[in-house]
This record gives structure tokens, C-alpha cells and sequence, in this order.
């Protein structure tokens, strides 16, 4: 394959045409003017394509991420829904709610609390609470702590009825 320098347009191969030099430059700025048509076309879809790629992408990578991935953790939770007596205020629901906060917070073990209730069943009952032990032995020191003792004795009179259950995994 031959290689010619022509009028301007670059290198040409293939068979050695003799023009005009007037249809050469002719010539020549058509075959550019059609080159940067042409690159423009092409380089305007790989940016697509890479753009729509790259979004697929990020795509996958979000629903990867996000998928759900459960654990079975051996940590206890304590989940007390409570029924108030008639006549209790807000004053003394909110000190019962801090002095739960208060003893879990005194027992060594305790990793999280929940001090607002989302929703209850039975409807009637007004508030709840739930703390995560981080095993059984932390659990047990919560319940037969003296804290636990004193905070009860404020506790107990003020609740007409309530729900105590502890969940774990095997």
C-alpha cells in the first residue's frame, strides 16, 4: 500500500490519483469535513454508550449494596409494653422512662435502648420500651440489680397492666 501526502487532507493510501490541484483542495475539505461528521457521530456514541454504562453501573452497585442481608445476632432483647393506670400525668410517665434509661445505663451489658413507642398490641397500652443485652449474664445483673429494685417500686404502681418479653436467637 502506497502512502501519499495530498493536497492537504492527510495521508492517503491506496492508488496514486492525479487531480487538478483546484479538485484536490475540493476534495480534500470534503473528506474533512466528512471525517469531523463522522468523529463527532462517533465520539457523541461512546459518550453515550460509556454514560448509559456507567449508570448501569452504579445501578448494579446499589442494588447490591442495598440488598437485604440479615443476621442472627446472640444479643437479648427486653421489650416492655406498659398500660398506664388512669390519671397518671407526663410528668410521671416521662420519670419512669428516664429511670429505665438510668438503670440501663448503670448495668454493664447493656448495648442499646428504645424509649418511644411505634406501635402497640394491644391498642390500649400507652408506652413501651426495649433493651438489648449483650448476653444472658447482662440481662440477669439488669433484672436483679438493686437499681432495677428501686426503679421498680416507682414503677409498678403507676402501671394498671404490662408485657414483658425477651427474644434471642439459638
Amino acid at each position: 500500500m502506497a502512502h501519499v501526502r495530498g493536497s492537504g487532507d492527510g495521508i492517503l493510501r491506496g492508488r496514486v490519483v492525479f487531480v487538478s490541484v483546484r479538485l484536490g483542495v475540493k476534495i480534500g475539505r470534503e473528506k474533512r469535513a466528512m471525517r469531523i461528521a463522522f468523529s463527532d457521530i462517533f465520539f457523541t456514541g461512546i459518550k453515550y454508550v460509556s454514560t448509559v454504562a456507567i449508570a448501569l453501573g452504579l445501578l448494579a452497585c446499589g442494588y447490591v449494596a442495598g440488598q437485604t442481608r440479615l443476621g442472627q445476632p446472640k444479643t437479648i432483647i427486653h421489650v416492655v409494653e406498659i398500660k398506664w393506670n388512669p390519671g397518671v400525668s407526663e410528668i410521671e410517665k416521662q420519670k419512669v422512662l428516664d429511670g429505665m434509661r438510668q438503670v440501663a445505663m448503670k448495668t454493664p451489658g447493656v448495648k442499646n435502648i428504645w424509649v418511644k413507642a411505634d406501635r402497640l398490641e394491644p391498642r390500649d397500652f400507652n408506652a413501651a420500651f426495649a433493651i438489648e443485652f449483650q448476653n444472658r449474664d447482662a440481662a440477669d445483673a439488669y433484672a436483679e440489680s438493686a437499681a432495677h429494685d428501686a426503679w421498680d417500686k416507682m414503677y409498678v404502681p403507676l402501671r394498671q397492666a404490662s408485657i414483658s418479653i425477651q427474644v434471642t436467637n439459638p
